[in-house]
């Protein structure tokens, strides 16, 4: 049930002002309950104004740590959820020097959404890849050794895939020796 209501300029920034309404709500009203609110409050200088207060909110995955988090999961960490086709796993993490739990959920459907958005992404990359690979095999080079090292730089920008092994073929362009 909302308890109070605060109009603003329109041009504020969300993650400047949250917390300075909750605070300034919790000096006006003895309230001791949890506030919940969007991922605007997730700011290091939010929740350092929070201090004691109780709060639930959304971390933001464009948070490094968020992110990280969410690549280093493994299956194991997830236990099944009530709500049929979710999981959901338990983190302890701290950021702005604030211990917190962190709730991962996992839905099998945007997993497998996830999972073939991937598919479809390492086949564009192999294709390109294959490219770049065939493009580098027509160039004509100096020497064996520029060969080499063009063929092993090849890979380098490349996210999933990777070059093995490189061969240099030798073609010669005269058919008997000069001078």
């Amino acid at each position: 049930m909302p308890l109070a209501l605060n109009l603003s300029n329109g041009n504020q920034s969300d993650q400047e002002v949250v917390a300075q309404r909750i605070v300034a709500f919790r000096e006006q009203w003895d309230f001791e309950g949890l506030f919940v609110a969007d991922s605007a409050l997730y700011s290091e200088e939010s929740l350092r104004k929070l201090g004691s207060l109780q709060w639930l909110t959304r971390v933001p995955l464009t948070l490094k740590q968020a992110q990280e988090l969410v690549e280093e999961l493994t299956q194991e960490a997830f236990q099944s959820c009530e709500r049929e086709g979710y999981r959901w796993a338990s983190v302890d993490s701290e950021y702005a020097q604030i211990q917190q739990r962190w709730l991962v959920f996992q839905s099998e459907k945007s997993r497998a959404q996830a999972l073939k958005t991937l598919e479809k992404k390492l086949k564009k990359t192999e294709a390109q890849a294959l490219r770049q690979a065939k493009q580098l095999s027509k160039v004509e080079f100096e020497c064996h050794d520029d060969a080499l090292k063009q063929g092993q730089q090849l890979g380098k920008n490349w996210q999933y895939h990777q070059v093995q092994s490189v061969e240099v073929e030798v073609k010669s362009h005269h058919g008997k020796r000069g001078r």
